[in-house]
């Protein structure tokens, strides 16, 4: 099954400058954004930490009780609506 990456951008909420405490990190072949959302879009999650300048992209399920949203430099959070 491939995966329709077609207007990906809006699939997403986008807060730049914040991370979500409490994701994974995800482990990608060809460290990018696309790839972070896509890996996102193809196992479920809820919640995407892309870190730019080290290309880390971290990946959640659901909002843990423990979670929260804090301000960060180099990072944006992204939450699929």
């Amino acid at each position: 099954m491939l995966l329709d990456l077609t207007n990906i951008w809006q699939k997403f909420e986008i807060h730049p400058g914040f991370q979500m405490s409490g994701l994974s990190v995800q482990p990608l072949s060809y460290p990018s954004l696309l790839s972070c959302l896509s890996v996102c879009l193809t196992t479920g999650c809820v919640n995407v930490n892309y870190y730019q300048q080290d290309q880390i992209c971290e990946a959640g399920f659901k909002v843990l009780p423990s979670s929260f949203l804090k301000a960060a430099k180099g990072v944006a959070y992204y939450r699929l609506v």
